[in-house]
């Protein structure tokens, strides 16, 4: 926003972002994901490799079911605003994919957040 202001002759006096300190729920669940990953790693070094594969399959069939389940759950319900809130949704799409990041050359403040 503040490069479409410069770009009309506006005045830009604050630029300002605000970072957590603390992680994203993202970075949260990458962490998570590492942890178990390394967790299922652990437990297959030991076996020979008839189990790694019968140990890989049951895996990823709970995954699958877990899956399949968790989709289900969130998109067979009907909604009044489900179709309004798809169009919606697709229009953030279209426009993050069509968004082009170009260097700010005015000056930005960080504020980080402690808690």
């Amino acid at each position: 926003m503040a490069q479409q202001l410069r770009a009309e002759g506006h005045e830009v006096a604050l630029l300002a972002v605000f970072c957590p300190g603390r992680l994203t729920s993202f970075e949260a669940l990458l962490r998570r994901v590492r942890q178990r990953i390394d967790l299922e790693v652990a437990a297959l070094s030991g076996l020979p490799p008839r189990r790694k594969l019968t140990y890989l399959l049951a895996k990823a069939r709970r995954v699958g079911t877990r899956m399949a389940g968790s989709f289900a759950r969130t998109h067979d319900r009907a909604h009044p605003l489900d179709h309004a809130m798809r169009g919606v949704e697709e229009a953030h799409l279209r426009a993050l994919r069509a968004y082009v990041p170009r260097p700010y050359s005015g000056q930005v403040t960080v504020f980080l957040t402690r808690k």
